[in-house]
């Protein structure tokens, strides 16, 4: 197919796949019989409790837009969409928002987004909060060293996924060069891909593409914040005394909340920005960060009190 066949027919094949497919492939688990299977699947491959979700965002380099260029350009001083994912223990894509400029903070982009209508989110760089559970900074004890051990394990899940996105449609991969759309065509582009990757990883397909992780990121700088209050620190504190008699005594993670409700959950997101060295052993952590060798990884669970939202966000 000629060059000019292919433009012509992308839009409409781009509208068919986001049309009839997108909420079939890309599904947020609100449902209490999905929620339950994620959370069964993430205590399975990383031994952390209510977890439905791990989130991070990655940059997907486009061409220089004609309008607001400069909201665009990421730390890497490069052109880029910031797009957040979402995804499971098996690496399927839950939820994709993909609208927002490489200019855009993490957590702002979670906020908004249409999960985050659900959900609240925050990083290392963020202070302790009552419904964000976030690794220790600097840990000081076999106890929190083991539980920001946990918790990185558990979002080192998301990094693969990126990559092997990433790796399956090179067009999405920096390495491969810049998408040559405006913004607005950009988004819909990574939208069909994260549908094609649930469809191809549900069917097995191109499974052996090599996960290559990230090079190092440069910080990224946290709004102004106030101290964490007590009532946040103590529920950390007994977050980790729970996962330290489940470790010692190989108890059911179910049973360390007997009396908790399914609706309590509240979300636990950390995205680490520090330089640091890559852990592999942990499960393949980005290089550059901390994300593995302390923990600086993030989870989502669910929050109470919000609307539900789509999928596939943009």
């Amino acid at each position: 197919m000629s060059q000019p066949s292919l433009s012509r027919i992308l839009p409409q094949v781009i509208e068919a796949i986001l049309h009839v497919l997108s909420t079939k492939y890309i599904s947020y688990p609100f449902i209490a019989d999905e929620q339950a299977r994620v959370k069964a699947e993430f205590v399975r491959s990383f031994n952390f409790p209510g977890v439905i979700g791990a989130v991070d965002c990655t940059h997907i380099a486009l061409r220089a837009p004609s309008v607001d260029e400069h909201a665009y350009v990421n730390r890497k001083n490069f052109h880029s969409l910031n797009v957040q994912i979402i995804c499971d223990a098996r690496m399927q894509l839950l939820n994709v928002c993909s609208k927002w400029p490489g200019s855009t903070h993490d957590s702002f982009i979670l906020r908004h987004s249409r999960v985050g209508l659900r959900l609240e989110a925050g990083d290392r760089d963020y202070p302790l909060k009552t419904w964000l559970l976030t690794p220790f900074a600097d840990p000081r004890t076999a106890e929190e060293l083991r539980y920001n051990l946990a918790h990185g394990r558990t979002r080192s899940v998301v990094e693969r996924t990126i990559e092997l996105l990433k790796g399956r449609w090179r067009c999405l991969d920096a390495s491969g060069g810049k998408l040559l759309y405006k913004p607005e065509k950009v988004t819909r582009i990574i939208l069909v891909c994260g549908v094609l990757h649930n469809i191809a990883l549900r069917h097995g397909i191109g499974m052996d593409v090599e996960i290559r992780m990230d090079p190092q990121e440069p910080p990224n700088p946290p709004p102004n914040e106030a101290p964490a209050p007590a009532d946040a620190v103590r529920r950390r504190r007994q977050l980790i005394q729970r996962l330290v008699t489940w470790t010692q005594t190989g108890m059911d993670p179910r049973h360390l909340w007997p009396n908790l409700p399914p609706h309590s959950w509240h979300l636990r997101v950390c995205d680490a920005w520090e330089p640091g060295p890559q852990t592999s052993s942990l499960g393949g952590g980005r290089t550059g960060c901390n994300a593995a060798a302390l923990g600086g990884g993030g989870t989502l669970t669910r929050r109470t009190g919000c609307n539900a939202a789509s999928p596939v966000s943009m």
